[in-house]
């Protein structure tokens, strides 16, 4: 008869046994990590056994690897776990027993739930990790990335390492290994720079740009980097015009430079005052101060994308718009010049001149009517005008052609929801803040400050997940604002299931 093996005892199995947290389990294991009903072994019928996952929150495990809930086999002496509880499971070698006798020892098996329950609380099996072999590779690959997630770079790397030794061949353990060693470097280099932090020049915001774009820590790199470069420029701007009105224009000079380093990110309409102070500092110094704006710090610190956007594809409009002096107005449009546009459809007497010039219309009066809502306060109305507004844009303009009109009004929405949403997280309002994050990047999904926001939620989440004293609640909202996929999910999920 088979049985589970934990805590050196064992427990028999009937031909179906259900485990779970809910006291009505056939194996109940009384663990916050595991679901009420979590999986299912049921005998073969032939000595053997299948488990299958009943769509449990943390997952069930075969010798490391998740299984579906389709149902594999189980051969002898396999590593179960179930969430955090590992167990081993030990088949005699003995016949298969007959139907009856193995129906009366189920029934036995069932006045153990009491017993199974205290032996299995809360920790994995030690007899199972004593008389188990050495975990698999696999195995270790997913604890090497598990603490990676939990910013225990030395040991994910150790896990790598042991995960390479054991299967050299296994892609996901290389892979594990390169990214292990990226992350503690990337660690190491942060750590750096926030101990550089404090002390003068752009030390610190060089040290943050050496964390690589694709390192979990870049989200955090940049939220640093950009409360550092306020902070600096606001230092190193004002040395530049106290040494300026000293006349120490040596002095100058260099401040002056190293404040252009950071304000140069942030593209302006207007010149810079810096430069002009610079420029004087160095015609007085007698000498040229050499400064550049570093191509290291524009990932760190702009939000915006370089370069002017791209004119529209005249070979997109043309197949829509074949008449050339059609074809020239819904140009102006593309370019920010709706009246215009509509000045040169009324010249126009063909049908089709008089339809686009409606549908211009109409969706500058939306527009209109969204801007004028959105200086009211009304978001949800202007999210409406807005939305129509972009709908006929749609319809006018070929597909991979975008207007200047919809990408002011996305732009303007994006701001709008964006800033919403940073009240909402001062307040404590993670959910709301959540919404409105989500709402903006649908305008802008590439937008690096709405990137960095939702980042924090998944910081958020983690510290929820992490304190044993969050109620039910928080831990709902922490489930609900982490990255879908990532382990701040991962970890709320698991907490929150203390609560089903």
């Amino acid at each position: 008869m088979p049985r589970l093996r934990g805590l050196g005892r064992e427990i028999p199995l009937g031909v179906r046994a259900v485990l779970g947290r809910d006291p009505g389990c056939e194996v109940v294991l009384d663990d916050a990590s595991v679901s009420r009903r979590h999986a299912l072994l049921v005998a073969d019928g032939k000595g053997g056994c299948r488990l299958r996952d009943l769509a449990s929150a943390n997952g069930t495990f075969l010798d490391g690897v998740r299984i579906g809930q389709n149902g594999v086999p189980i051969p002898g002496g396999a590593r179960l776990r179930f969430g955090d509880v590992e167990l081993q499971l030990v088949e005699d070698a003995a016949a298969p027993l007959l139907p009856r006798r193995r129906a009366l020892l189920a029934a036995g098996a069932v006045t153990m739930v009491a017993f199974a329950a205290l032996l299995l609380r809360g920790r994995p099996s030690g007899a199972a990790a004593a008389s188990s072999p050495a975990p698999p590779a696999t195995a270790l690959v997913e604890d090497s990335v598990a603490a990676l997630e939990a910013d225990r770079f030395e040991e994910a790397e150790a896990l790598a390492e042991k995960a390479v030794e054991a299967d050299p061949l296994l892609d996901a353990a290389r892979a594990a290994l390169a990214r292990s060693r990226r992350e503690r470097e990337a660690a190491r280099v942060y750590a750096q720079a926030m101990a550089a932090a404090d002390a003068a020049g752009n030390d610190a915001l060089h040290l943050l740009a050496r964390v690589p774009q694709d390192s979990r820590l870049f989200a955090r790199a940049r939220i640093q980097a950009k409360q550092i470069a306020g902070a600096a420029l606001r230092a190193r701007g004002a040395a530049c015009g106290a040494e300026s009105n000293a006349e120490r224009w040596a002095e100058a000079a260099s401040e002056c430079a190293g404040a252009l380093e950071i304000s140069c990110q942030v593209p302006a309409v207007a010149p810079d005052p810096l430069l002009a102070l610079l420029r004087e500092a160095e015609r007085k110094a007698g000498r040229k101060v050499p400064w550049s704006c570093p191509a290291d710090l524009a990932p760190l610190l702009r939000d915006e994308p370089l370069g002017a956007p791209a004119p529209a594809p005249d070979a997109l409009l043309a197949e829509l718009y074949p008449g050339a002096k059609v074809r020239a107005a819904v140009s102006m449009y593309v370019h920010g010049e709706p009246s215009e546009a509509l000045r040169a459809l009324s010249r126009e007497a063909s049908p089709a001149a008089r339809a686009l010039g409606d549908r211009i219309r109409k969706a500058e009066g939306r527009s209109r009517e969204g801007r004028t809502a959105l200086l009211a306060g009304d978001l949800l109305r202007s999210d409406r005008a807005y939305a129509d507004a972009l709908r006929l844009d749609y319809e006018l303009l070929p597909k991979g052609v975008e207007s200047v009109p919809a990408r002011q009004i996305r732009e303007e929405l994006a701001r709008a929801h964006g800033r919403l949403g940073d009240d909402y997280f001062a307040k404590g309002q993670y959910a709301s803040a959540f919404d409105e994050w989500q709402a903006a990047l649908a305008m802008r999904p590439r937008d690096p400050h709405l990137l960095d926001s939702i980042a924090r939620l998944d910081e958020v989440a983690r510290t929820i997940a992490q304190d044993r004293s969050a109620s039910c609640a928080d831990l709902r909202v922490a489930a609900r604002v982490a990255s879908g996929g990532g382990r701040a999910r991962e970890a709320a999920e698991r907490a929150l299931s203390r609560c089903r």
